[in-house]
């Protein structure tokens, strides 16, 4: 199975920004004397990567289709 450069470039982007995003919810948590949630981590990497990942797929093909 071979993915487009957009289609990795999205997954990627999603992976990233997902991470990021749960990786400050930690620091929070840290801060404010909070133990480690494994799920709190992993729910908020994976729903946040996904959001992200469906947005930039709807940004990018809007713009795509403003350029036509």
């Amino acid at each position: 199975m071979s993915l487009s450069k957009r289609t990795k470039t999205r997954i990627i982007f999603g992976l990233v920004s997902g991470l990021t995003y749960a990786i400050i919810m930690w620091l929070f948590d840290y801060f404010n004397n909070e133990v480690f949630n494994l799920n709190k981590f992993f729910f908020s990497f994976i729903l946040f990567g996904i959001a992200q990942g469906l947005l930039s797929f709807y940004y990018i093909r809007k713009d795509e289709n403003l350029d036509k």
